[in-house]
């Protein structure tokens, strides 16, 4: 395979990570997850090539270029990530400190009903 099908192929999955990211910050979970696996195909493609990259190619400076945005791209895929699951644990806390005021607040009425405008 040439090195300008590997150059492809990273520019491809350079697009698809930003995808990712916009589909993210969108709250396109499925979207994301559909890009992802997209990229993961791409992944062990290059992984399959059997062509020995030579470090003095202008094409394998670009493909570096490629994946050091790739990385910076990933890390904000993680930290959107990490953003939406602490929001996810941080309502769940909530609702569980809702359910526990509820039961203190019915365990004493018989009927398990309480009154808000006493």
């Amino acid at each position: 395979m040439s090195s300008e099908r590997s150059c492809s192929l990273y520019k491809k999955l350079l697009g698809l990570a930003g995808e990712q990211l916009n589909a993210l910050k969108q709250e396109r979970f499925d979207d994301a997850l559909e890009y992802l696996e997209q990229r993961q195909k791409i992944i062990d493609e290059i992984q399959n090539l059997d062509e020995f990259v030579d470090p003095a190619n202008r094409s394998t400076v670009k493909i570096h270029k490629e994946i050091e945005e790739i990385l910076s791209i990933d890390r904000e895929i993680h930290a959107s990530i990490q953003r939406e699951l602490t929001s996810i644990s941080d309502q769940l806390n909530m609702v569980q400190r809702a359910k526990t005021f509820c039961n203190i607040a019915t365990s004493g009425h018989k009927t398990g009903i309480i009154s808000l405008t006493a």
